[in-house]
């Protein structure tokens, strides 16, 4: 048999169940779902303008 190992030893978990770090990982992913929203919409805006000949 392998050994496992324990969830002690794994960072993820350690990270998760830290209510300190778990916060800042949820603010980090929101503000990358933000930005790539604004990115998105701007994206969808100039090619939208070039459509229709505006630039």
């Amino acid at each position: 048999m392998t050994p496992t190992r324990s969830d002690t030893n794994n960072l993820v978990l350690r990270l998760w169940r830290n209510q300190d770090s778990r916060a800042v990982i949820i603010q980090i992913v929101t503000m990358a779902v933000i930005f790539a929203l604004i990115a998105l919409i701007a994206r969808n805006i100039v090619i939208n303008l070039a459509a229709v000949g505006k630039e």
